[in-house]
């Protein structure tokens, strides 16, 4: 999926045992973050970017 999946995707991610999330990728990068637990991405929702540039700074 790494190739597939970029900056704007949706995308499913599991929070607790029963739940799961629908959200927004921001970043790609290579470096693990720190500090908490990463989730997995359960699958994408899009088979293109929903979210543009510009939006996603605006929202930042």
């Amino acid at each position: 999926m790494e190739k597939a999946l970029g900056v704007g995707h949706r995308v499913i991610v599991p929070f607790g045992r029963r739940k799961s999330y629908t959200g927004i990728v921001s970043a790609l990068t290579p470096i693990e973050p720190k500090g908490y637990e990463v989730k997995e991405i359960m699958m994408r929702v899009d088979d293109h970017p929903v979210v543009r540039h510009p939006q996603l700074k605006f929202w930042n």
